[in-house]
């Protein structure tokens, strides 16, 4: 039997100190950080275990140009949960 409450949900709102925080790892250059934060925040176990390993290479290489593939893919499905699941996707979105 399928469960109403798996049926309806409501968008939940990120927090504007989570946002802002978001903003801040973003203008110190640490992109990979802001996105690990927004999945942390979101409990994606996938998506952070995969942007740590990101991080991991990209501290190995010290080089993110041919890493950034890698991070565009992830971003795609970071994005895609983040609209489905925070009402405020857009200011989100606009701190990247």
């Amino acid at each position: 039997m399928i469960k109403l409450k798996k049926l309806i949900t409501e968008k939940q709102e990120l927090g504007g100190a989570m946002i802002e925080k978001i903003r801040l790892l973003t203008s110190q250059n640490a992109h990979n950080m802001a996105r690990l934060t927004l999945a942390k925040e979101m409990r994606s176990k996938i998506l952070m275990k995969n942007y740590e390993a990101l991080m991991v290479l990209h501290t190995k290489f010290r080089d993110m140009n041919d890493l950034k593939d890698a991070r565009n893919r992830l971003d795609k499905d970071l994005f895609r949960i983040a609209k489905k699941t925070y009402s405020n996707y857009d200011i989100i979105k606009s701190v990247f």
